[in-house]
C-alpha cells in the first residue's frame, strides 16, 4: 500500500492542484512498474487511484498486487463506476446483444427452411394421393410421412418460440443494463450528483443549432481553500463535507434547474429563465446558506469553522456556444477567487 501512497503524493501539488504532465508521467511510470497495459481506461483507473480521493479504491487496487490481470482491473473500474469502464461494459452488452440476435436469426432461418420443406412435402403428398392408381398402402405411407414431418415441424417451432421468448428477456435485461451503465457514467460517485460528463451533455443540448436560444445563467462554485481542509482534517472529512454540500445544493434548486459536481471541489449550476440581478441574488443566497449550513469542528475544542465558496456567473444568452460559456464562467470564477472582498463575480463579456 505504501508504494501507492507515495505515487499519490507525487500526483498532487502542494496547493492541491494537479499538474497534468507530471500526473501523466507518474501514471505512466506506475503502469510500467506494475506491467499494466497502457489502455485509456487503465489510465483513468490509475489516475483515480493515485490522486488519493478514494481510500477504498486504493486498498482494493493494492490488493491486486503486482502485474494485475486486465480482467481484475476492469472489474475494479466497473465496481467504482469509472466512465471508461462503464463504456467497456456497454460495449460488452452491445456485443452480447449482437451475438444473441445473430443466434436468433439463425434459428429463425432454420425454422423457415423447415416450413418450406414441410410445404413441399405436403404438396407432393397431395399430388400422390390424387394420382390415379395410388394404392391404399402407398397413401397410408405418404400420410404417415406427412404426420412425422408435421411432428418435427411442431417441435422445431416450439423450440424457436422458447428461444425467442428467452431472447426477448435477455435483450430486455441488456437494455436495462445499458440504461443503468449510462446513468452510472453520468453520476458522480461520491455525491451522487450529475458529473462533468452530464454537465457537458446539458450544455451541448442547450447550444444545439435547432435549440431555442437559452435564457438563464451558469454559476460555477469553488470551495475556498479546500486543500487546507483535506490536509488538516483528512480526506475522509473532506469527502463528508462534499456530500453534505451536495445535499444542500440539491435541496436549494427547483426541479427545472440543474446542479453537477464537475471537479473535486467545483460545482456548476444551470438556472433557467433568470437575468443578471436574479443570478447575483441566487449566488448570494447560496453562499450565505453554505456558510451557515456547512459548519464543521476545528482542531480547537468548541470552535467551529464555516465552509465558504467563490462563485462565477455568466448569462447563457450572452454567449454563442458551450465552449464560450465555460470559458467566461471560469474567468469569472477566477476573478471571484482572487478578490476575497467580492467573492461573487459576473462575466460582463
Amino acid at each position: 500500500m505504501r508504494q501507492f501512497q507515495t505515487m499519490a503524493l507525487a500526483v498532487a501539488k502542494p496547493n492541491g492542484q494537479s499538474n497534468l504532465p507530471e500526473t501523466m508521467l507518474t501514471i505512466a511510470e506506475a503502469m510500467a512498474k506494475l506491467e499494466i497495459e497502457p489502455l485509456p481506461r487503465n489510465y483513468e483507473l490509475l489516475h483515480e487511484m493515485l490522486r488519493g480521493g478514494n481510500a477504498d479504491l486504493q486498498r482494493d487496487f493494492a490488493a491486486l498486487g503486482p502485474r494485475p490481470r486486465q480482467a481484475d482491473l476492469d472489474d475494479l473500474g466497473l465496481h467504482y463506476r469509472l466512465a471508461g469502464h462503464c463504456g467497456l461494459a456497454a460495449s460488452r452488452c452491445q456485443s452480447e446483444a449482437a451475438r444473441l440476435l445473430g443466434g436468433l436469426k439463425e434459428q429463425l432461418a432454420l425454422g423457415i427452411t423447415g416450413k418450406q420443406a414441410f410445404s413441399r412435402s405436403l404438396e407432393a403428398t397431395t399430388r400422390a394421393l390424387a394420382a390415379p392408381g395410388t394404392s391404399l398402402a402407398d397413401s397410408l405411407r405418404a400420410v404417415d410421412a406427412l404426420q412425422a414431418g408435421l411432428a418435427e415441424l411442431i417441435v422445431a417451432e416450439t423450440a424457436i418460440g422458447q428461444a425467442l421468448n428467452q431472447g426477448v428477456i435477455r435483450l430486455e435485461r441488456i437494455d436495462r443494463g445499458l440504461d443503468a451503465l449510462d446513468a452510472a457514467a453520468l453520476q458522480d460517485k461520491l455525491t451522487h450528483l450529475p458529473n462533468r460528463l452530464a454537465f457537458l451533455r446539458r450544455l451541448e443540448d442547450m447550444y444545439r443549432p435547432e435549440a431555442t436560444p437559452p435564457r438563464g445563467a451558469l454559476l460555477l462554485i469553488d470551495i475556498d481553500d479546500f486543500s487546507r481542509i483535506n490536509q488538516t482534517f483528512g480526506e475522509r472529512a473532506g469527502d463528508r463535507l462534499l456530500k453534505r454540500l451536495a445535499t444542500y445544493l440539491r435541496k436549494s434548486i427547483k426541479k427545472s434547474d440543474f446542479v453537477a459536481r464537475i471537479a473535486g471541489d467545483d460545482f456548476a449550476f444551470l438556472f433557467d429563465d433568470i437575468d443578471q440581478p436574479d443570478a447575483v441574488i441566487i449566488a448570494g443566497r447560496l453562499r450565505a446558506g453554505i456558510a451557515e449550513q456547512l459548519a464543521f469542528a476545528t482542531s480547537e475544542p468548541g470552535e467551529r469553522d464555516h465552509l465558504t465558496v467563490s462563485i462565477g456567473i455568466v448569462l447563457t444568452g450572452h454567449v454563442a456556444s458551450a465552449v464560450e460559456l465555460q470559458a467566461r464562467a471560469q474567468a469569472a470564477l477566477a476573478a471571484a477567487k482572487a478578490d476575497t472582498r467580492q467573492p461573487i463575480k459576473v462575466s460582463l463579456g
